[in-house]
């Protein structure tokens, strides 16, 4: 993916709150309290990754899941594989 893309997609997250989050969840169909977005948000916004990169994703998911609850780490996970692989 060409940089300007990821910095464009990167800006958009930055820019995301914790009811964006739960909006997305819904439409999705992924079960989600209002503090697991918070979580999740918080962790894209401040680790490093790449979409480029897969090896810059694991700690990503590493970090949700120590802070969610299983039923919506697995549905965040199945989304990614869906969408991103």
């Amino acid at each position: 993916m060409n940089a300007f893309k990821e910095q464009w997609i990167k800006y958009k997250i930055a820019e995301m709150r914790p009811e964006d989050i739960l909006q997305y969840a819904r439409v999705f169909g992924v079960p989600m309290m209002p503090e697991e977005a918070a979580v999740i948000l918080h962790v894209v916004q401040t680790h490093s990754w790449s979409i480029d990169d897969a090896s810059t994703h694991q700690p990503v998911f590493n970090a949700i899941q120590k802070n969610v609850s299983p039923e919506t780490f697995q549905a965040v996970k199945q989304l990614y594989h869906q969408y991103m692989t």
